[in-house]
């Protein structure tokens, strides 16, 4: 379906925004046209909200390379966006950020949520895992696992999520930066979509475990190089 298809899509083309294969122009002016085709707001927002933070983890050197690939992709993208049949339907769709009061799935969305955030809220113990279907992992979370249950939940994934941001590898190698990137965009979408669940959720947890990964064989590293440096003793 669209949702699951875009959160793909939105890190994958966060992924191409760093490699420098000779196939990643073309796959990445057809992944951003399909990305703008699933009309998926929330994946729009979380690959922007992605960008920002690859661009802001990154030396300059990297920086520049990235802001010269996103002109590219500008000049490649928009003029495909003009074409029949795909100007409406995306055209259609950006506007609806200037009017979203008048959008009427966003007022369902809404609608839905001030409709079961009173019972989610007064929820201690939760329904069981994979109760209900939601649009917010916040109602999700809340209807599945309680407050009991939300508080360990949230509060280790939050412990998680600072020990990938701290630190400064991002900046010298592409690759974590990128996975700081992708963890950014599937938590710009928590509020209106659940991608820590299902086929959605194997981005953040997967991104989350290599990006993990990355830092704890940086740190072994550099353990490694200290313990070189160190005088030997004597037999």
């Amino acid at each position: 379906s669209a949702e699951p298809f875009a959160g793909f899509m939105a890190a994958a083309l966060l992924l191409l925004s760093t490699n420098k294969g000779a196939l990643s122009i073309s796959a990445s002016v057809a992944g951003y046209l399909s990305l703008l085709l699933t009309l998926v707001r929330s994946a729009w927002l979380g690959w922007f909200a992605g960008f920002i933070t690859l661009a802001s983890s990154l030396k300059a050197k990297h920086q520049m390379r990235l802001i010269i690939i996103a002109l590219v992709m500008t000049v490649l993208v928009v003029p495909l966006t003009t074409i029949e049949p795909f100007s409406q339907m995306i055209n259609n769709r950006l506007t609806t950020f200037s009017n979203i009061e008048e959008d009427g799935s966003a007022q369902a969305r809404k609608a839905t949520f001030n409709g079961l955030i009173g019972s989610a809220l007064t929820n201690f113990v939760g329904d069981g895992i994979g109760s209900g279907g939601f649009d917010s992992a916040l109602l999700a979370t809340l209807f599945n696992l309680g407050w009991i249950g939300s508080i360990c939940y949230v509060g280790g994934m939050l412990l998680l999520i600072f020990s990938l941001f701290h630190g400064s590898e991002g900046r010298s190698d592409p690759f974590i930066g990128t996975a700081h990137a992708i963890v950014m965009t599937c938590l710009v979408r928590l509020p209106v979509n659940v991608s820590i669940l299902g086929l959605s959720g194997v981005v953040i947890w997967g991104f989350l475990g290599m990006g993990m990964a990355a830092k704890k064989y940086y740190q072994h590293q550099s353990t490694a190089r200290l313990n070189q440096s160190l005088p030997q003793n004597p037999p």
